[in-house]
């Protein structure tokens, strides 16, 4: 709801009349509901298409105490929820550069994008997994 609203004052200014304000804003609650399934069916699949030797499961023990467990199962939750914000293209560079091993400059190739906009998203790829991984310090830290 909070996402409709803050879409609704965001775009007032492009309300044309044309219907009523009421089955605009429906309009605009409808698109933010579709979109945000949207990006968690994109997320789930991104997800399941990750190989299993590429993502370690938490809860699998790992031969660790249960505190590690806790932690790194917070850790995974965190850094889950901070990828939902990006986009599936950012995934890929990503997925490119640090488990395929590409550079920067073949990355750029393959995706039409410049040097630049790829140095750009893997910091902020970066930037969310070590906020994540301070979000899960701050809160085994509790």
């Amino acid at each position: 709801m909070q996402e409709t609203f803050t879409a609704v004052f965001r775009s007032i200014g492009s309300y044309r009349g044309q219907s009523s304000l009421l089955s605009w804003i429906y309009g605009i609650a409808k698109n933010t509901v579709n979109n945000t399934l949207r990006r968690a069916k994109l997320q789930e699949s991104r997800l399941q298409q990750m190989d299993a030797r590429q993502v370690r499961n938490p809860e699998s023990g790992m031969g660790c105490s249960p505190e590690d467990a806790l932690s790194m199962s917070r850790y995974v939750s965190a850094i889950r929820e901070q990828l939902e914000s990006i986009g599936q293209w950012q995934a890929e560079i990503f997925v490119m550069r640090h488990l395929q091993d590409l550079s920067i400059k073949e990355i750029s190739e393959r995706t039409d994008r410049s040097s630049d906009s790829i140095r750009s998203s893997l910091y902020r790829v970066k930037r969310l997994l070590v906020d994540a991984a301070g979000v899960e310090a701050t809160a085994g830290g509790r």
